[in-house]
């Protein structure tokens, strides 16, 4: 197994075709927390982003993204936001915490929300939960119908706001990221931002991360070391 180490400002073509890939053969890993663009989105704003390639034979089989300080600590891409993580990789892929971490130049990786199929990461995991899923299928119709049916009151109101928008300011469209002249020319566009992190403890985490009962949201935590120091909560 080889393991080289990239930038994510700079992902070539052939290895964010080869990472769908990987994600497309493996159905637990069909999340866009795993998805190239957003470990890259990440890389934009936070220093240290990179990513470990996995080759056998000169191709590309496995992506381990990752966030490094300059003390060798490694974290999850996107800790805090992304509640999803792994090491992306084909069916069959055999690899090994130890050379990773090694070729990564980590003395810790820290991670909070691990895919479960992450066997060689299993000894380091410090707790494990059942993961909710929220379920959007609806059967014949469209979601709006659903929505109408299930929270009237609720559609109502999102509808109505729909409304407004459009009558105040112009047809309504959803753009992910738009920057230069093209988003100065529409002064009245609508920016969606994500909820703020304030921290594992803070009060919106915990608005965010708690189900109605109360118990916190399901997650694999721990942390992997290189030496004799097992995993530890975060």
């Amino acid at each position: 197994m080889d393991i080289s180490i990239h930038t994510l400002d700079g992902l070539s073509d052939p290895l964010r075709t080869a990472w769908h890939r990987a994600m497309d053969e493996s159905p637990e890993y069909a999340n866009p927390f795993l998805a190239p663009e957003f470990a890259e989105g990440v890389g934009r704003f936070r220093g240290g982003a990179q990513v470990a390639v996995l080759r056998e034979g000169g191709e590309p089989v496995g992506f381990f993204p990752y966030e490094r300080n300059s003390f060798g600590v490694g974290r999850a891409i996107g800790l805090g936001l992304s509640d999803c993580q792994a090491l992306v990789h084909r069916p069959g892929v055999v690899w090994d915490t130890e050379e990773l971490l090694k070729a990564c130049r980590l003395s810790v990786f820290e991670f909070d929300h691990l895919v479960e199929e992450q066997k060689p990461f299993g000894a380091h995991v410090t707790g494990t939960f059942a993961s909710p899923v929220l379920d959007l299928t609806t059967g014949e119709g469209d979601y709006a119908e659903w929505l109408r049916g299930a929270y009237p009151r609720l559609a109502r109101t999102t509808l109505k706001k729909e409304r407004r928008l459009v009558r105040d300011l112009g047809e309504m469209r959803f753009v992910y990221d738009e920057r230069g002249p093209a988003r100065a020319a529409r002064p009245h566009a609508l920016e969606v931002r994500p909820v703020p992190q304030d921290g594992p403890h803070g009060p919106v985490r915990a608005a965010v991360d708690r189900r109605p009962g109360g118990a916190p949201l399901p997650g694999p935590r721990g942390a992997l070391h290189r030496g004799a120091l097992r995993g530890v909560r975060r």
